[in-house]
């Protein structure tokens, strides 16, 4: 127990020192970069991310929507997008629910959806992702936590979290996920572990990747852990200087992804 308490507060100290060395160089950063609202590579606060939202919104009206889906602890409204170059949805259509910001401490997600926004609609050579594909984006699902706090590993995970079993259509899961790792990993060498979740990552029941695909019915459910504190570039939240490296790669498995699904299986 007393080494077990020990270590704890060693990894305490160690986390109070790193998040304080990322804070401090957001800050520097930050003051260099404010007047550059639509550059991604870099931490935005809460207000900026809106800011973000809202310039988008009005030079692409013709294709966005606003989405509010709801308010978080302290008031906050938790903002999205709707991306589609068609209103009605048909069968032959390809639906993608993408979001970031659940978890306080990973800064990163919320840079990784933020750049796919941008890639999708101010990228013309992406123009084919969103012809007959309907977007649901969220960038910050956890407003509240991201101002409050301003897996080691890389890794595509998928059902179940709950319980070591596989879902019936792991292979069919498994196929997709290992597709979009060997699209991720040729833009800098990164190495992403596909696998359920219990054994790839760790039990964890309650997540919203198992409410997903167990009670919404979804097919296609993924998650995406970011390269962490083993990654040369690691941490939670990683210095501004490799996030740009991240996010591209990140960008490039959202997009094998959705070439799976469109094209019958054959990005």
């Amino acid at each position: 127990m007393k080494q077990k308490s020990f270590e704890t507060q060693i990894m305490k100290r160690i986390f109070k020192g790193y998040f304080k060395t990322v804070y401090c160089t957001f800050q520097a950063h930050h003051f260099m970069k404010e007047n550059e609202p639509n550059r991604l590579d870099r931490y935005m606060t809460y207000e900026e991310i809106n800011k973000y939202l809202d310039n988008i919104l009005a030079n692409n009206n013709d294709t966005t929507n606003e989405l509010i889906i709801g308010k978080s602890y302290e008031n906050r409204d938790i903002r999205g997008i709707k991306i589609s170059t068609n209103s009605n949805i048909t069968e032959a259509d390809v639906t993608i629910l993408l979001d970031g910001g659940i978890h306080a401490r990973e800064w990163v997600s919320t840079v990784a959806v933020l750049y796919t926004i941008s890639q999708l609609l101010e990228n013309s050579s992406n123009s084919d992702l969103i012809a007959n594909v309907h977007w649901y984006i969220f960038p910050m699902l956890n407003p509240d936590g991201y101002i409050f706090t301003m897996d080691p590993n890389g890794a595509i995970i998928y059902p179940w979290g709950f319980t070591d079993q596989l879902p019936a259509d792991w292979e069919e899961l498994d196929k997709c996920a290992k597709l979009a790792a060997e699209a991720m990993s040729k833009v800098n060498g990164s190495i992403y572990t596909v696998g359920p979740t219990t054994t790839t990552v760790g039990p964890g029941a309650g997540g919203s990747d198992d409410w997903a695909k167990g009670v919404a019915r979804i097919k296609y459910v993924y998650t995406l852990e970011l390269p962490g504190l083993n990654h040369p570039q690691g941490g939670f939240a990683p210095l501004e200087s490799s996030l740009a490296p991240m996010i591209q790669e990140t960008f490039e498995g959202i997009k094998a992804f959705v070439n799976y699904l469109k094209y019958n299986n054959n990005p």
